[in-house]
Protein backbone atom coordinates (compact mmCIF):
# COMPACT_ATOMS: atom_id res chain seq x y z
CA UNK A 1 0.00 0.00 0.00
CA UNK A 2 2.65 2.44 0.65
CA UNK A 3 4.70 1.72 -2.51
CA UNK A 4 1.26 2.54 -4.21
CA UNK A 5 0.91 5.64 -2.39
CA UNK A 6 4.40 6.46 -2.90
CA UNK A 7 4.18 5.92 -6.89
CA UNK A 8 0.84 8.16 -6.62
CA UNK A 9 2.32 10.86 -4.97
CA UNK A 10 5.15 11.27 -7.38
CA UNK A 11 2.81 11.01 -10.18
CA UNK A 12 0.95 13.69 -8.92
CA UNK A 13 4.20 15.59 -8.70
CA UNK A 14 5.46 15.01 -11.96
CA UNK A 15 2.28 16.25 -13.68
CA UNK A 16 3.69 19.74 -12.53
CA UNK A 17 6.28 21.24 -14.12
CA UNK A 18 8.94 23.62 -12.37
CA UNK A 19 12.59 24.81 -12.30
CA UNK A 20 15.37 22.24 -13.26
CA UNK A 21 16.96 22.84 -10.17
CA UNK A 22 13.58 22.37 -7.98
CA UNK A 23 13.27 19.61 -9.73
CA UNK A 24 17.02 17.83 -9.11
CA UNK A 25 16.40 18.47 -4.83
CA UNK A 26 12.92 17.48 -5.09
CA UNK A 27 13.68 13.89 -7.14
CA UNK A 28 16.93 13.51 -4.68
CA UNK A 29 14.78 14.07 -1.95
CA UNK A 30 12.16 11.55 -2.72
CA UNK A 31 14.88 8.64 -4.08
CA UNK A 32 16.72 9.11 -0.42
CA UNK A 33 13.53 8.62 1.01
CA UNK A 34 12.51 5.64 -0.70
CA UNK A 35 16.06 4.96 -0.23
CA UNK A 36 15.47 5.14 3.20
CA UNK A 37 18.31 7.68 3.63
CA UNK A 38 15.54 10.28 5.66
CA UNK A 39 18.66 12.84 6.69
CA UNK A 40 19.19 13.16 3.21
CA UNK A 41 15.66 12.95 2.23
CA UNK A 42 15.23 15.84 5.07
CA UNK A 43 18.30 18.10 3.74
CA UNK A 44 16.43 18.07 0.72
CA UNK A 45 12.91 18.91 1.40
CA UNK A 46 13.10 21.49 4.49
CA UNK A 47 14.63 24.06 1.91
CA UNK A 48 11.64 23.81 -0.36
CA UNK A 49 9.53 23.45 2.45
CA UNK A 50 10.60 26.21 3.93
CA UNK A 51 10.14 28.52 0.51
CA UNK A 52 6.53 27.48 -0.06
CA UNK A 53 6.55 24.33 -1.90
CA UNK A 54 3.65 22.24 -0.91
CA UNK A 55 4.77 19.15 -2.39
CA UNK A 56 7.80 19.54 -0.33
CA UNK A 57 5.82 20.24 2.95
CA UNK A 58 3.34 17.34 2.44
CA UNK A 59 6.93 15.36 2.87
CA UNK A 60 8.35 16.80 5.68
CA UNK A 61 5.13 16.52 7.18
CA UNK A 62 4.71 12.82 6.70
CA UNK A 63 8.17 12.60 8.04
CA UNK A 64 7.14 14.12 11.52
CA UNK A 65 3.88 11.59 11.39
CA UNK A 66 6.39 8.59 10.50
CA UNK A 67 9.19 9.77 13.05
CA UNK A 68 11.74 8.76 9.70
CA UNK A 69 14.88 11.67 9.66
CA UNK A 70 12.78 13.87 12.36
CA UNK A 71 11.77 13.03 15.93
CA UNK A 72 7.74 11.76 15.70
CA UNK A 73 5.96 15.15 16.48
CA UNK A 74 2.23 15.48 15.16
CA UNK A 75 1.92 18.85 15.61
CA UNK A 76 4.51 19.78 13.20
CA UNK A 77 2.99 17.12 11.41
CA UNK A 78 -0.21 18.68 11.59
CA UNK A 79 1.63 22.39 11.09
CA UNK A 80 3.25 21.40 7.93
CA UNK A 81 0.50 19.26 6.37
CA UNK A 82 -1.94 22.60 6.94
CA UNK A 83 0.34 24.54 4.72
CA UNK A 84 0.49 22.16 2.01
CA UNK A 85 -3.51 21.59 2.31
CA UNK A 86 -3.90 25.13 2.14
CA UNK A 87 -1.39 25.48 -0.89
CA UNK A 88 -3.95 23.11 -2.45
CA UNK A 89 -2.78 19.75 -2.12
CA UNK A 90 -5.39 17.31 -1.19
CA UNK A 91 -3.47 14.79 -0.17
CA UNK A 92 -2.03 17.08 2.70
CA UNK A 93 -5.60 17.98 3.65
CA UNK A 94 -6.64 14.16 3.65
CA UNK A 95 -3.15 13.21 6.45
CA UNK A 96 -3.73 16.47 8.31
CA UNK A 97 -7.21 15.42 9.09
CA UNK A 98 -6.09 11.86 9.92
CA UNK A 99 -3.66 12.83 12.61
CA UNK A 100 -6.17 15.28 13.76
CA UNK A 101 -8.15 12.46 15.17
CA UNK A 102 -4.81 11.44 17.23
CA UNK A 103 -4.63 14.57 18.58
CA UNK A 104 -5.62 16.56 21.62
CA UNK A 105 -7.73 20.05 20.92
CA UNK A 106 -4.28 21.48 22.99
CA UNK A 107 -2.48 19.89 20.09
CA UNK A 108 -4.25 20.94 17.31
CA UNK A 109 -4.32 24.24 18.55
CA UNK A 110 -0.33 24.39 18.78
CA UNK A 111 -0.06 23.54 15.04
CA UNK A 112 -3.05 25.90 14.13
CA UNK A 113 -1.21 28.83 15.80
CA UNK A 114 2.14 27.17 14.41
CA UNK A 115 1.18 27.23 11.07
CA UNK A 116 -0.39 30.43 11.19
CA UNK A 117 2.59 32.25 12.31
CA UNK A 118 4.52 30.54 9.40
CA UNK A 119 6.39 32.80 6.83
CA UNK A 120 8.00 31.44 3.63
CA UNK A 121 11.85 31.75 3.75
CA UNK A 122 13.29 34.33 0.97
Amino acid sequence: MKRILFAAALAGCLAFPAAADYWADFEVAIQAYADGAHGAALERFRPLAERGDNRAQYWLGIMYVEGKGVPRDEVRAHMWLSLAADGGNRAARLGRDGIARRMSAAEIAEAERLAAAWRPAE
